[in-house]
């Protein structure tokens, strides 16, 4: 088993407890991209996801994660206008009403059948270098329904 990090974010205005198992999931490599590991957990609309995170989607200026389980299933997808490698280290990024970002939430009893299908209010990325080449994104989004998720994922850039 892998180390495990734990990271207080703020979804909503409530505070979660963001854990992430460094164990590596199956590589998923976009065009300019390869993300490595992934979490994903939270609340959309009444359904509930948090087990087996996945990559669905990876690229520079869109990353899509999915997560099921026995309570459901959920989708997030990230977009970032300017990119990944536009964000800077170690800071908070905010954004709302989809400028510069957004996020796309879907879940439902499971994957494909969405039954919450709606882009998040507000959206907070951080960014840490983990090593030379590879950058650890923190994300937590925010709908006004009280809905909520938090996520992570390693990403190394595959063009220079």
């Amino acid at each position: 088993m892998g180390e495990t990090r734990r990271k207080w974010m703020m979804v909503g205005g409530v505070a979660l407890l963001a854990s992430t198992s460094l164990a590596c999931l199956t590589p998923r490599a976009g065009d300019d991209v390869e993300v490595t590991r992934a979490e994903l957990a939270g609340v959309l609309g009444s359904w509930e996801g948090g087990d087996d995170a996945r990559v669905a989607a990876a690229g520079e200026h869109y990353v899509e994660l999915r997560s099921s389980g026995a309570e459901g299933a959920l989708m997030a997808g990230l977009r970032l206008d300017d990119g990944l490698s536009s964000l800077a280290t170690d800071r908070e990024h905010h954004f709302e009403d989809g400028r510069g970002a957004g996020m796309l939430g879907c879940a439902g009893p499971s994957e494909g059948y969405w039954e919450f299908d709606s882009y998040a209010d507000e959206v907070t990325v951080e960014v840490e270098q983990v090593d030379e080449r590879t950058r650890r994104v923190w994300l937590s989004a925010a709908w006004s329904d009280g809905s909520g998720v938090i996520a992570s994922f390693d990403y190394t850039p595959t063009v220079e």
